[in-house]
């Protein structure tokens, strides 16, 4: 899959702070793995796993400073990684919410 056609498969509302087509696939690639599996939809899921390679996408993975739960577990699972190699998993440990809200 070339790059222009990579592009074509994610969605602007997912970028919703930068125009897609100013997306360099090599220099932003942190940003698009994160970006498309906090926020994006399975279609673009797929694209990504298509135009990366998997060990190139779970180093990016590991290395994302906040997920939600269920993103966290999700890549968790989809990757086969354990929850504790993830950064933000070990971030999430020491953040705690002693007024409950």
């Amino acid at each position: 899959m070339t790059a222009e056609e990579f592009k074509t498969r994610l969605r602007q509302v997912t970028f919703w702070d930068v125009p897609i087509e100013n997306l360099d696939v090599e220099k932003n690639k942190r940003q698009i793995i994160e970006r498309v599996f906090s926020r994006g939809e399975w279609p673009e899921i797929k694209a990504v796993i298509r135009c990366y390679r998997e060990l190139t996408i779970i180093e990016e993975l590991k290395m994302v400073r906040s997920f939600d739960d269920m993103t966290l577990n999700f890549v968790s699972k989809l990757f086969h990684i354990p929850l504790n190699e993830f950064r933000c998993y070990d971030g999430r440990q020491s953040d705690r919410n002693y007024w409950g809200f």
